[in-house]
C-alpha cells in the first residue's frame, strides 16, 4: 500500500533520471525485502550509518534471553527470527 505513493514521490524528485539507484534501509526486519520488491531497479540495499556504526560487541544483545530481548535499540536487526 505504501509502495505506490513512495515510488510516485521518488519520481517527483528525479528517481527516473538517476544513473544508479541505491536504497538505504533502517535495518528493521523485512525492510530490505520490501525495498527490493517496491524499488526493483535498486542495485543494492545498504544498512544506514547508525546501525552500521554500532560497536561489534552489541551485535548479539537482542538474541540472548535477558540481554535486551530484541529491544536493544537495533530496530530488531539482531533479534532471533520468528518462526
Amino acid at each position: 500500500m505504501l509502495g505506490d505513493p513512495l515510488r510516485r514521490q521518488a519520481g517527483q524528485v528525479g528517481l527516473d533520471r538517476a544513473e544508479r539507484i541505491v536504497a538505504i534501509s533502517d535495518g528493521g526486519s523485512g525492510l530490505e525485502d520490501w525495498l527490493r520488491v517496491h524499488f526493483p531497479l535498486a542495485e543494492a540495499v545498504i544498512l544506514d550509518f547508525w546501525h552500521a556504526a554500532q560497536p561489534p560487541e552489541r551485535l548479539g544483545q537482542g538474541a540472548a534471553p535477558g540481554r535486551g530481548g530484541g529491544d536493544a535499540g537495533d530496530g530488531g536487526l539482531m533479534s532471533p527470527a520468528k518462526a
